[in-house]
């Protein structure tokens, strides 16, 4: 690993870090919303009913911190590899580095993902319920 790698690496990391703490914060936030909701609510896991949400949530907040803390510890990696003086190559670092960036870039490009197509199936659910007709009134356009 080079000191320009190293600094680009880190970089990538950090603005990664950042994304992956606020979504973590919303997630948490919006579970915490469904726990105060529902109450003591029996579940029975039908992802597709709101009081299980919850438990979409509950697993998104659990990855969004699994990304956070897989990016600190290749952060954490790097800096100390840049701190050492005369440092070797370590490619073991410089893979890590890479393969946690890449897994943070994933998390964020896949949960972006399926919240749009969680919008898109509520909004095919809405125009269901109203036998599929859109007023002139519901247009984005108006």
């Amino acid at each position: 690993m080079s000191d320009d790698y190293a600094a680009i690496a880190a970089g990538v990391s950090v603005t990664l870090l950042l994304i992956c703490v606020v979504e973590l914060h919303l997630t948490a936030s919006r579970t915490k919303q469904s726990v105060d909701s529902n109450g003591s609510v029996p579940m029975d896991y039908d992802l597709s009913q709101p009081e299980d949400q919850l438990v979409r949530n509950l697993a998104h907040a659990i990855w969004w911190l699994a990304t956070c803390l897989v990016l600190c510890a290749s952060l954490l990696l790097t800096m100390l590899w840049a701190a050492v003086d005369h440092h070797g190559p370590a490619r073991w670092v410089a893979w890590t580095a890479l393969l946690s960036n890449a897994f943070g870039l994933l998390t964020v490009l896949l949960m972006y993902m399926l919240r749009a197509m969680n919008e898109l199936v509520s909004v095919y659910r809405t125009l269901r319920g109203t036998g599929g007709t859109v007023t002139r009134e519901d247009s984005p356009t108006r």
